[in-house]
């Protein structure tokens, strides 16, 4: 009869101290993912305003960056993209946006409407992307970064009819 009652009492402790844990990280990760989220829009506002001291403090300095033309640049090409106001943005709006929290690690994926010029091209439409946070020192920095354009729904429908009759 001790030792069921023992048994019941260590049982019910660790599903109370489990309950506590789970709570516990749910609120770090709520917290973490707010943390995220603003610094989403710091950059938002760092691209529009070509605000390199804002790129300088939330991007990692082991950045690596793919664009939605296949080219990746690290955070001092970056950085001096800017500054020779190679990028312009006149404006960036972020939808869609999924922010995941795996311990240190944040993942965002979302789509961005741009309209903007790289080099005096436009580069301006809709793109998928993926921000890959890092926690370090106490602070979340972007270490990795992805876009893909989005193609336009008549090119995509074609795409996919062409794909389906030649098997690819």
């Amino acid at each position: 009869m001790i030792r069921t009652f023992i048994a019941v009492l260590v049982i019910a402790a660790s599903s109370l101290a489990l309950g506590q844990t789970l709570r516990r990280n749910a609120n770090r990760d709520s917290i973490a993912e707010q943390v995220v989220k603003q610094l989403e829009n710091e950059l938002i506002n760092a691209q529009m305003r070509a605000d390199t001291t804002v790129f300088g403090r939330i991007l990692a300095d082991d950045f690596t960056g793919t664009n939605a033309f296949g080219t990746v640049a690290n955070k001092a090409e970056v950085l001096n993209l800017y500054k020779a106001g190679s990028i312009k943005r006149e404006l960036v709006n972020l939808d869609d946006v999924n922010v995941r929290i795996y311990g240190d690690t944040a993942v965002v994926t979302g789509r961005a409407t741009l309209k903007g010029q790289f080099t005096g091209q436009d580069t301006s439409g809709k793109f998928r992307y993926t921000r890959v946070y890092v926690k370090r020192n106490g602070r979340w920095q972007v270490v990795a970064w992805q876009a893909t354009r989005i193609a336009q729904q008549g090119a995509q429908s074609e795409e996919l009819k062409s794909s389906s009759t030649t098997g690819a």
